[in-house]
Formats: C-alpha cells, sequence, structure tokens
C-alpha cells in the first residue's frame, strides 16, 4: 500500500469526509497536544528572531538546557553566542543561508556562553513572510548535541570523525541519514535537505 492509500484510507476523516489527501493536512491528522508532543521530542527549546536576525522569543527549555537566562540572550544575534561564526565551511554556508532567508535544518555549533552540560547545539529554523513577502525573522527548534559531539571527538577547529565523516559523506551523489542508537540525527548531508 503506498502512501497515498494510508492517507486516504477508510479510517482517514479526510477520506470518509470525500476530501483530497492533499487537502488534508498535519493541523488536521494531529492534535495540537500531539503536535506539541512531537516538537518537544526533537526539541529542547524553540525560539524566534526578528527580521534584522535578534532573538525575540525563547522557551522556557532555553535556560533549562543552556544554564544562559534569556534576558541576556532576547535582542542579540545568535552570532554574539557562537564560537568563531565564520570560521568553518559549515558557518559560512549558514551564513549565507541567513542571508537568502531560507530554511536550515541541523546546524551544529558550539556556544560561546552557557554552562559545561550544553556547549554545543543543533538548531533547525524557517524564515517567515509577511502578507506582501516581506521577511519577518526566522522561528526554529534547537537541542543540546553535546553529548553527540563528545562521543565524536569533535574538536572546536573542526577536526575529529563527525567532521570528516561530515566532509565524505558531502562529497557522495546520494542522500545520507545517519541516526544514533536512540534515533537521534547525528548527520544529514546538504543533498538531502
Amino acid at each position: 500500500m503506498g502512501i497515498e492509500e494510508e492517507v486516504a484510507g477508510p479510517d482517514n476523516p479526510a477520506a470518509q469526509d470525500g476530501l483530497s489527501a492533499e487537502r488534508f493536512s498535519a493541523a488536521e491528522r494531529f492534535s495540537a497536544a500531539e503536535l506539541g508532543a512531537l516538537v518537544t521530542a526533537g526539541a529542547d527549546w524553540l525560539w524566534e528572531t526578528d527580521a534584522e536576525l535578534r532573538f525575540s522569543w525563547l522557551s522556557d527549555g532555553f535556560k533549562a538546557s543552556t544554564g544562559v537566562d534569556p534576558s541576556d540572550v532576547l535582542g542579540r544575534s545568535r552570532i554574539d553566542f557562537e564560537q568563531d561564526p565564520r570560521g568553518s565551511d559549515a558557518a559560512a554556508r549558514h551564513l549565507e543561508d541567513l542571508k537568502s532567508h531560507r530554511s536550515f535544518r541541523d546546524f551544529v555549533h558550539e556556544l560561546s556562553d552557557g554552562d559545561a552540560g550544553c556547549r554545543w547545539v543543533s538548531i533547525t529554523g524557517f524564515p517567515r513572510f509577511d502578507a506582501a513577502g516581506g521577511f519577518l525573522g526566522y522561528r526554529g527548534l534547537a537541542r543540546d548535541v553535546t553529548s553527540m559531539m563528545q562521543r565524536h571527538g569533535q574538536a572546536p577547529g573542526g577536526e575529529g570523525l563527525l567532521y570528516d565523516l561530515e566532509r565524505t559523506i558531502n562529497s557522495l551523489d546520494m542522500g545520507v541519514v545517519i541516526l544514533d542508537a536512540d534515533l537521534y540525527t547525528e548527520l544529514v548531508d546538504r543533498a538531502s535537505v
């Protein structure tokens, strides 16, 4: 059975109402609580920036994960908190994504502030636009990946097993996603995004 049949199957409310699978959105499929649980399962905190890429909102999980008081961050850019934000190819690509208002996924960087338990974070974000197409900023999620970086021997200068693996995988002509034993995303090559 293909995905179209599963989505439009007899147990699907869209099929019962005669609606096409294309018109059946995630908001109709999942309750607000279920969508919230999915976000919580994949993120330690949520964030939002304004059009100037300054933090305008951080969820409660931010302080719990990083040890940093949100009032020290609001109104400032994430680049203010990254170690050497322009020092790697990945950072340069990420800055270009931000300037071009493109979505990004699983950008990993080291925090310059924060407690020792959360030094590395992975962030995913999507741009927001008003009705006229004007850029409003980003919304996204983040998670603490410090333990993953320690397991892979990642050094601040971008050396280590994970860096070498990412460089090798990005040279392949196919999409690759690597998950850890807990099914957390370890690495996604740019071709898959």
